[in-house]
Parts: C-alpha cells; sequence; structure tokens
C-alpha cells in the first residue's frame, strides 16, 4: 500500500516492505526494502543524515545534492546514490519542478553491485537509459499499490533494477536473465513458488522464461525447482524429528502425496523407506546419496555436503 507524505514544498508517496528479510530462511541477497516517489512544489530543498542505500532517479527537472564535501549536479535521467552513514543535502535547480522515484535497498551484496555498476561513495552518479529503468520502478510502483510486494517480488525486483542500471555501462558485470531466474529459485524454492509467479514478476511469458533458462543451464526452471527441493527433502529425511508430511511441506511441495510420488520417481523408494533405510545405516549417506547418475555431486550441493 502507497502512503502519502504531503509537506510545503514536496509531495512524498511510499511504500515500504512488510516482510522482515532478515528472519527469513535465506535473507535475500539484494531487495528492495522501500519504494517511494517524491514531487516538488518548488524550492525544494531535503536534508537529511542517510543510514541506508538509496537509490534516486530523476523524472523530471533538477538538482545539485551534495555529501562528504563534494557536490553533483543531476539531470533528467540521472540516477545518484545516497551511501550510509552520511549527511545529504539536495536541492532543486533550475525552473522545472523536481520529480524523482527512489528505492531504499537491502542485501549483503548491494554495495558490490553498486560498485559493478559503477556507483561508490566517489563517484555516486550515472546516466541511464529509461527504457531500461521506467518498466522496472513501473512495476514496483503498481505493485506496491496492490500490496504485493512480497519479500520473493522485492528480491526479483532488486535484482532487475541492478539489471537495469549496468546496461548503462558496457564493462559492468552482466547479470543475465537466466541467472536471476535461478537465483530466485535457489533462494525461495522452499516457499509455494509458481514458475509462473516468477515469470510475472519479470515480466516475461511463461515460454520466454523457459527459453532463457534451458538455454543457459540445460533444465526447465520448474524441473529445476522440483529437483532443489527433493534435495532438501533428502537432507532432512537423513535427521529425525520431522514427519515425512512435514518435510514435504517445508520443502515447498503442496502435498504428501505429490512429494512421494516425485521422491520415488527419482530415488526408487518411497520417503518413509529411504529414511528407515538410513536409520538402519543400509541407505546411502548424504555425500552418495547427491551423486548423479555420472557418479558426480552437483555443484551447487558440494559446499552444503562438506559442511
Amino acid at each position: 500500500m502507497l502512503l502519502k507524505l504531503q509537506a510545503p514544498h514536496y509531495t512524498n508517496t511510499y511504500s515500504s516492505l512488510e516482510n522482515d528479510a532478515e528472519s527469513a530462511p535465506v535473507p535475500p541477497e539484494v531487495y528492495v526494502q522501500t519504494y517511494g516517489h517524491t514531487t516538488s512544489h518548488g524550492d525544494f530543498t531535503y536534508r537529511q543524515y542517510n543510514q541506508t542505500v538509496g537509490l534516486h532517479w530523476i523524472r523530471k527537472g533538477a538538482c545539485t545534492f551534495e555529501s562528504a564535501d563534494q557536490a553533483w549536479e543531476a539531470q533528467e535521467n540521472h540516477v545518484y546514490v545516497l551511501f550510509p552513514e552520511q549527511f545529504v543535502r539536495y536541492t532543486e535547480t533550475g525552473s522545472t519542478p523536481l520529480e524523482y522515484e527512489w528505492v531504499i535497498l537491502g542485501g549483503d551484496r548491494v554495495l558490490d553491485l553498486l560498485n559493478d555498476s559503477g556507483l561508490t561513495p566517489a563517484h555516486p552518479m550515472i546516466e541511464v537509459d529509461p527504457g531500461q529503468l521506467s518498466p522496472v520502478m513501473a512495476d514496483l510502483k503498481l505493485r506496491c499499490e496492490q500490496d504485493r510486494l512480497s519479500l520473493t517480488t522485492a528480491a526479483t525486483l532488486g535484482w532487475r533494477v541492478f539489471q537495469a542500471i549496468s546496461t548503462t555501462r558496457p564493462d559492468a558485470a552482466s547479470i543475465s536473465i537466466a541467472q536471476r531466474i535461478r537465483f530466485i529459485l535457489d533462494h525461495h524454492f522452499t516457499s509455494p513458488l509458481s514458475i509462473e509467479e516468477i515469470a510475472d514478476q519479470m515480466n516475461l511469458s511463461r515460454v520466454s522464461l523457459y527459453r532463457h533458462f534451458h538455454r543457459e543451464f540445460g533444465i526447465s526452471p520448474k524441473q529445476y525447482l522440483i529437483q532443489r527441493r527433493l534435495e532438501r527433502a533428502r537432507l532432512l529425511l537423513h535427521q529425525p524429528g520431522q514427519t515425512v508430511s512435514e518435510i514435504a511441506f517445508t520443502c515447498g511441495f503442496n502435498s504428501e502425496a505429490y512429494f512421494s510420488r516425485l521422491f520415488h520417481q527419482q530415488t526408487g523408494r518411497s520417503p518413509t523407506r529411504f529414511r528407515n533405510q538410513v536409520m538402519k545405516g543400509t541407505g546411502p549417506s548424504t555425500r552418495e546419496d547427491f551423486r548423479n547418475s555420472e557418479g558426480e555431486t552437483p555443484t551447487h550441493l558440494r559446499k552444503t555436503l562438506e559442511k
């Protein structure tokens, strides 16, 4: 839901993420915490001590923003970033009323990704292609208006923001569509996530999403999602404490019967029989159980199994 703040010199509409990312089983590496849209009424000046990472995109007008004894002139289609622990001031310049959209970004990789995009405390401003960034911000605003900014959506949009601004630098690290899809699957496969939902969040058709993912990884996104869930289930079946039904729902399956059928198709055993054999010491070790048909452990599981 978008909230409105009416001040003498500006109007600010904004929406914050209600989900607590820090308490998530796997906190996103990057996500949108807050979205806002600010419009000046004239003579706009704003001061603040910044404690977060804030990305501002000038839609109309121009302003001067000052930080760390330096000043930058930001104009239409410039993006400037406010870095943590800085006192900043921005002042409207010119005759056109200032209008800008902004996001507060969270996650462990935010500063690294900003650096990859050419944005640092010493160089906090770049010019962007509005054709790349505008659809992302429009989608973000729409989802806030519809109260649809889940943590999964916030993570997806965070990656889309960086993809949009990184296109302004040919030498910047490029995050492919398939990599972003896999990131979402890897970090949210235990939630009741559907491929259709991911496609909707990324403004892709289901067919287009499939083609991007399959071309890069040689497997469909649905197959990858099921594979990740079954891998987690096998790990949990090696441990006492949860019932088969609880494990099914913990891993993102919507029913025990569906989980059991897929598990049997992959292992040739029911989850109950598999667990009984493991508990008796007659089943495979965790490492052996995760080897593929070529006898190798999948790359994305090696670190987990080595812990």
